[in-house]
Order: structure tokens, then C-alpha cells, then sequence
């Protein structure tokens, strides 16, 4: 994975699960603090490096797929790979936003209470909990995007766009539900994308 893409990556870990705090500057303190000993093992899907060119090469015989690549208590991330002229269910998340980085193809994003966009390599994509969505790869070739969600996220799917009862997750039993609470929304700190190329590499981005 190129130095880019971890940073495209480091990035959306940070706007998902970093809040937005003022804090006055101050010179550090020497204490102790307990440090987990011996250090925790590496657990699948989790390893000290992985290498796009290696996962590609991993789903080369398929057109569509998933990959996990990070499990922790607090964060959940996936590199997700659609075909061209597919499209997936509209589904949207309770409780936690989720982030998603476009790294190949184009895809058209679908968020609900807001136009549809066409995201393509370079994009951070922010979507809020219980906003419904739908990704779409458009053209000729397919989208490969990362995903971050909250940790043991289950997607809530609406049954006015989805009528057939979902197959079941492990651990988990579909049940038809009425939904409360309101969605989340965009902020001065959470907007429904950014174009990272053009908007931060070329030096436009806003303050």
C-alpha cells in the first residue's frame, strides 16, 4: 500500500473516531502508565502490513469482493471491490458514522437528503448514522474503495427499499422494527465529502 493511501487511511480513522476538542497546549508530564505486557499477538484479519498489490492479486478470479483488514475493539475496516453496473442494498447504520475512501473506478453515491454524487479515486466519503444509502460503480471498471465502520456495526436495512427480510448475520436475527430518533447530519467538521486531490493536495481545501 503506498505512503498515500495510509494516509488517506490514517486520515478517516481520524475523522471517525477523533472528536472535535479545544484544548490548551501543555508541556508533557512524566508518569507511569500501565502497558500491556507481553505485547497482544497479531489476530486475523490484523497484521503489521498489508500490501494493496497483495490483496488485488488475493480476488484476482473475482469481480466483486471484500477483504477485512482491521479488527479492534473500537474500529472495523474492509477494502471493497464492486463490478461495474453493480449496486448495492440501501442500507444505513444506528448509531455511528461511516467513513469510506475511494481508491480505484467510480461509484455513484446515494445518501439520502442529499443529491447523488459521483465519487472517484481520492474521495473521503462521511456518512452519518440512520442516513440510508446506496454505492453504485459506474463506467467500465470497477470501484475499489476502504471502509471504516464502529466496531460490531450491524447495517439497519429499509424495508421500503428492501421488502425481502435480509439474511441473517451470525449472531444476529433480522426483525422488522419502527425506527426512531432522526438521522444524523453534516457540520462545519463532517461534510458529505472530500475530493482529496483536489481539495487537499492541490491546496484548495477550506480552513
Amino acid at each position: 500500500m503506498s505512503l498515500k493511501s495510509n494516509l488517506f487511511a490514517a486520515s478517516m480513522v481520524s475523522i471517525l473516531v477523533l472528536a472535535s476538542l479545544s484544548a490548551v497546549a501543555q508541556s508533557p508530564v512524566p508518569a507511569w502508565a500501565p502497558k500491556k505486557y507481553p505485547l497482544a499477538p497479531y489476530v486475523a484479519p490484523n497484521k503489521p502490513l498489508w500490501k494493496l498489490s497483495e490483496i488485488l492479486a488475493m480476488h484476482a478470479r473475482q469481480k466483486s469482493w471484500v477483504q477485512p483488514i482491521v479488527r479492534t475493539k473500537d474500529l472495523a475496516g474492509d477494502y471493497h471491490q464492486m463490478a461495474p453496473g453493480e449496486k448495492t442494498s440501501q442500507v444505513e447504520y444506528p448509531d455511528n458514522r461511516v467513513g469510506i475512501i475511494v481508491w480505484a473506478g467510480q461509484m455513484r453515491v446515494n445518501m439520502e437528503g442529499r443529491e447523488p454524487f459521483i465519487a472517484s479515486k481520492g474521495f473521503e466519503i462521511d456518512i452519518p448514522f440512520r442516513v440510508p444509502f446506496t454505492l453504485e460503480t459506474v463506467g467500465d471498471q470497477p470501484a475499489l474503495w476502504f471502509e471504516v465502520h464502529q466496531a460490531g456495526d450491524t447495517p439497519i436495512y429499509p424495508v421500503a427499499t428492501n421488502p425481502d427480510k435480509p439474511r441473517d448475520p451470525s449472531g444476529h436475527r433480522y426483525m422488522k422494527v419502527l425506527l426512531g430518533g432522526g438521522a444524523g447530519s453534516w457540520d462545519g467538521q463532517n461534510k458529505p465529502y472530500l475530493d482529496y486531490y483536489k481539495d487537499v493536495v492541490n491546496g484548495r481545501a477550506s480552513a
